[in-house]
């Protein structure tokens, strides 16, 4: 894990969400570092996806500021966000189903291509296009399920193919939304590998996840939210021996192991 972090990449800054009555994120401050992992935790409607989608551009804050690299992004679209260089995953996998794992990640890797190199790339068989699919391909550990439908992978293999998609937009920060959700044991393990060979590459994360075995052998640092607000933040083993946390959230998940 990472113990001497580098400069910031991401500082969100007194965030505030509010849908009508209801506020969701009251106030919340957050920084990222390179090669960093940032684990988000907390109870059910705690705000965290909230909190995501706000950083992404697909919500708008009441108040605060998200600032990517230096650069103001708090009234970016989703797409100029992606742009940026943060992109996200989804609860719900997001790939074309129709398609074969390749084709999914070749058509990512062109969208990325045609962003940097504008009409120069024409198609998915393009070099650059097809280097860059195979990487991604080898790296989320798809290469014999290469040729298969997107739809008919088993559901572990669709939530890596998931990541897979975000990946091929070469990201500066990676967030995921709940990347095990759904998964068994050995779905999980599977993961876990894909997320050690992540942080051997030095790979920035934002990671909201329920799954504590998995949050604690990632992370570099855990914040946890509660009723929208930040409750405790620091390494895991500050979080996870915080009274506070237990009696919030963590008695609660020891307690279904």
């Amino acid at each position: 894990m990472t113990t001497d972090l580098a400069g910031t990449l991401l500082d969100v800054h007194q965030l505030r969400i509010d849908y009508g009555g209801l506020r969701a994120v009251d106030d919340v401050t957050l920084t990222l570092h390179e090669d960093e992992v940032l684990s988000l935790i907390g109870p059910n409607g705690a705000g965290k996806t909230s909190l995501f989608n706000s950083i992404t551009g697909y919500v708008r804050p009441t108040h605060g500021r998200v600032v990517f690299q230096g650069c103001d992004i708090t009234n970016f679209t989703p797409v100029q966000v992606a742009r940026m260089g943060l992109n996200r995953t989804f609860q719900k996998s997001s790939f074309l189903p129709d398609l074969t794992v390749w084709r999914n990640l070749a058509t990512a890797s062109m969208e990325a291509e045609l962003h940097r190199k504008g009409n120069r790339v024409r198609s998915v068989r393009d070099p650059a296009v097809q280097e860059r699919a195979r990487g991604v391909l080898e790296l989320i550990g798809l290469q014999t399920g290469s040729k298969v439908l997107a739809r008919n992978l088993p559901y572990g293999a669709q939530r890596r193919l998931g990541i897979g998609l975000a990946l091929c937009m070469e990201p500066v920060v990676l967030l995921l939304d709940e990347p095990c959700a759904g998964m068994n044991a050995a779905e999980i393990e599977e993961l876990l590998h894909l997320f050690n060979e992540l942080r051997h590459r030095q790979m920035s994360m934002v990671v909201v996840e329920h799954q504590m075995r998995f949050v604690m052998g990632i992370s570099d640092r855990v914040m946890v939210l509660h009723h929208g607000s930040k409750l405790s933040e620091g390494n895991p083993a500050e979080v996870t021996s915080d009274p506070q946390v237990i009696e919030a959230y963590l008695g609660s998940q020891r307690g279904t192991g």
